[in-house]
């Protein structure tokens, strides 16, 4: 979706895919450039109702992201998923002891001069400016049995939750790139940085959602690219 607003052009592209080796998809994606607001949640694989935990959470930021904007949408991020994760707790309850209803959550708002980002898990945003691949977020994961990925944060998880969240200034021709680790674990950094370079604003989401099928698609993949052309 293009979006013109008084200072630049926002050219806004969202997809999301089951992939080949999963039977159902528990990401979900959240695409409002009219109020300058995107996420990409990803429910927590294993664990019961992953599907149900992620589409909450982007349920919650839309229904923000339609009455608000700018730095009142920034200031009611927070509130929503806390509200999820308090939700998503009680529903894990009824579900009996032990069990887990979370999703990761990455989000980025654009406001004035700046961008937005709360995050929670392995979801991700990177910012393609100037010709560099920069990584926005930190994963919140470690080693679980000496193998690496394990998440330590996500909406759901624990009676707490803890956000991350960042902002900066904006630039002419910034190029955001939201993604679930079903893109950036089979598409490395370096690969990533290819595509934003060498691929048009309209087309290079379709073109990362290709590359990562073909390269087996062994997860959900979700993919949200926001230029914005000055």
């Amino acid at each position: 979706m293009s979006v013109e607003t008084p200072t630049c052009r926002l050219v806004s592209r969202a997809l999301t895919h089951t992939g080949y080796q999963r039977e159902s998809n528990e990401d979900a994606i959240l695409e409002m450039p009219e109020a300058g607001f995107w996420a990409v949640a990803d429910g927590m694989g294993g664990h019961a109702d992953g599907a149900y935990a992620s589409r909450a959470a982007v349920e919650a930021l839309s229904s923000a992201g339609t009455v608000y904007s700018g730095r009142r949408l920034v200031s009611s991020v927070e509130p929503a998923l806390q509200e999820v994760n308090a939700h998503l707790l009680a529903r894990a309850q009824q579900l009996g002891f032990g069990q887990v209803v979370g999703t990761t959550v990455v989000t980025l708002i654009l406001e004035g001069e700046h961008f937005h980002c709360f995050w929670a898990g392995d979801s991700r945003l990177y910012l393609w400016r100037e010709g560099e691949l920069r990584r926005v977020t930190r994963d919140h994961t470690a080693p679980v049995n000496g193998r690496p990925g394990g998440l330590t944060r996500a909406v759901g998880a624990a009676a707490s939750l803890e956000l991350d969240y960042t902002r900066g200034y904006l630039y002419e021709n910034d190029f955001f790139l939201l993604c679930s680790d079903g893109l950036n674990k089979v598409v490395d950094d370096e690969a990533l940085a290819a595509y934003l370079s060498e691929h048009a604003p309209e087309t290079v989401c379709s073109r990362l959602l290709e590359a990562a099928l073909a390269r087996g698609g062994p997860d959900n993949i979700s993919c949200v690219t926001v230029f914005l052309e000055n």
